[in-house]
């Protein structure tokens, strides 16, 4: 795992040269898949058939035979039944790209072991991806993600698994259903043709263990910032570091998808460390970007958060990946890519949070606040208490604000020798730094009067804690906890509005200059309008009492010298 650092640097690799893999097709052979061997036949031939004799495809128990006739065998044999396919790559020569299909319904014996060898001589010959096609819900996971973990050296995008349901629907259906699959699948085999090198140690995903000189074009990955500002050669020419959100969405979605992988397959009891460090890592990202709301991959930035409420649950218990049945396991890697579906995912399997009231720590507390303003950035807006209806984002920012301050309350009840300073200045840099990235890309042409009040009490506290930070004398407990509880005091969901009118958002110059400069040109627009409409009343004034002037004078002038 990567190790404990504070500061890492996400890169984009670039496309190479494209070209076909090699597409190998092993079919459960056995008596169970009786209904749907004939259907899946079909489907196969249906959309790869335009390849030809540059395939191979076999039907498989305790060895491997021709597609036809089905020989519904008493048992198979996954151990065998690879030993024979790795061979086969091992001793004659295919293309460089090879793409290995594994079609199962059930667990069949399988050693590892006897495997492992054969597997890391073909890794030095080949480039594969490996893809499994579930059939009902008794799809040996297990086996399959040791395979892929062990096997799978190209694509790190490539989908893990695609999935059946065993329900004994019509055979046109049920065929329609393979052909969609398999369809999918063809896309898969156009693939980029080499890895590249780069001239330092990276990481291809989050949670990967050992660093590579070894990156799969087109895929994000990762860098350990050292300081020493050493410039990231790809294939001899400079990569400059990324904060697209989109790029960094990929590297999350891929860390998760290999991280299920690798603790399903090795069964390691420690996977929950695994993912907490992991949480770690990708809040840290997630601080550093800015999100676009017309990027032109929304769903995907937004897929970020309900992939690290997984990191989350499986890092603290919620969720147990020993506890999760092979089918559970199999729901979770077929939907890894769709947002509503893992929420569903957590919603079903995922235990409810046991809330102990407990003393958190600082680094507990600035932890959760990072965490949440990274949501609210990602657009996850908190939601209420009383209603459950979601909050709007500057209603979201005063309750993480406002919770964090309560948070710190405890913490510095809880240890008085605590710097308060210190821990304000953290705080405030927080605050900072991610309000203006939050901001950045809002629009906000057409706030309304809660919002407007919000942002003004926001900006009375960052005023405060400016005014608190640099203080000459110490802060006392007393001073701090009667700040923080006149900020708990107001309610944004049912406070009551002052009387003001528009006018009135022009009195203070400094309301809003504590806020992000982001933020400042869009709420100070009203100041600028109000200012000048007075500009022009004033003007039309001045400009009637001229002309009311000149009219008297003249009529004196001309009376005088009428008489």
């Amino acid at each position: 795992m990567i190790k404990n650092v504070d500061n890492y640097e996400v890169f984009m690799a670039q496309e190479c040269s494209t070209s076909k893999s090699y597409l190998i097709t092993l079919i459960d052979g056995t008596g169970s898949m009786h209904y749907e061997y004939q259907t899946i036949i079909e489907a196969h031939d249906n959309v790869f058939s335009v390849l030809g004799q540059n395939q191979l495809k076999f039907q498989w128990e305790e060895q491997l035979y021709d597609l036809l006739p089905f020989r519904e065998a008493e048992r198979g044999d996954i151990t065998k039944t690879f030993q024979t396919i790795l061979k086969k790559l091992e001793i004659e020569d295919y293309p460089k790209n090879i793409t290995i299909v594994f079609v199962s319904d059930g667990q069949e014996p399988f050693e590892f072991n006897e495997l492992k060898d054969q597997i890391d001589k073909i890794k030095e010959k080949y480039l594969i991806q490996f893809i499994s096609l579930a059939v009902g819900d008794q799809f040996p996971n297990t086996i399959s993600n040791i395979l892929r973990n062990s096997i799978h050296n190209q694509n790190a995008s490539c989908p893990a698994l695609f999935e059946i349901a065993r329900d004994y629907k019509p055979l046109d259906q049920l065929k329609q259903e393979f052909i969609d699959i398999f369809n999918k699948i063809k896309l898969l085999l156009e693939v980029q043709s080499h890895l590249f090198k780069v001239n330092q140690p990276v990481y291809q995903t989050i949670g990967s263990k050992n660093p590579t000189y070894l990156i799969s074009p087109n895929e994000p990955f990762l860098k350990i910032n050292n300081g020493l500002q050493q410039k990231v050669l790809l294939e001899g020419k400079e990569l400059k570091p990324t904060l697209n959100p989109t790029h960094i969405s990929q590297l999350i979605i891929n860390s998760v998808q290999q991280e299920l992988i690798e603790a399903a397959a090795k069964q390691d009891s420690n996977y929950p460390k695994t993912f907490q460090k992991m949480n770690q890592i990708i809040q840290n990202i997630l601080s550093q970007i800015t999100v676009n709301k017309d990027e032109n991959n929304q769903e995907t930035v937004q897929l970020v958060v309900p992939l690290v409420d997984i990191v989350t649950r499986f890092g603290d218990g919620n969720l147990k990946i020993n506890e999760l049945d092979q089918s559970k396991l199999t729901i979770l890697q077929k939907n890894i890519k769709k947002k509503e579906e893992i929420n569903n995912f957590i919603e079903f399997f995922g235990k409810k949070e046991i809330k102990v009231e407990q003393i958190p720590s600082k680094e507990k507390v600035e932890e959760e606040i990072k965490v949440k303003l990274n949501k609210a950035k990602l657009g996850c807006f908190i939601r209420s208490k009383s209603t459950n209806k979601q909050l709007d984002l500057v209603q979201s920012i005063w309750t993480i604000v406002s919770q964090g301050l309560a948070d710190y309350k405890k913490l510095i009840l809880q240890d008085e020798t605590l710097n308060i300073q210190n821990l304000l200045r953290q705080f405030k840099n927080i605050l900072d730094e991610q309000l203006d990235k939050i901001f950045k890309f809002e629009k906000f042409e057409n706030l309304n009067s809660n919002q407007h009040m919000i942002l003004r009490k926001l900006n009375l506290i960052l005023k405060e804690l400016e005014r608190l930070i640099f203080e000459t004398q110490q802060i006392s407990i007393a001073q701090l906890i009667k700040f923080i509880d006149s900020c708990q005091n107001f309610n944004v969901e049912s406070f009551e509005l002052e009387s003001v009118q528009s006018t009135e958002f022009v009195k203070e110059v400094d309301q809003y200059q504590f806020l992000p400069q982001t933020l400042q040109p869009q709420v100070i627009q009203p100041i600028k309008k109000n200012t000048d409409d007075s500009i022009i009343i004033n003007i039309l004034v001045i400009a009637y009492l001229i002309a009311f002037i000149m009219e008297t004078t003249l009529q004196n002038v001309y009376n005088y010298y009428s008489n």
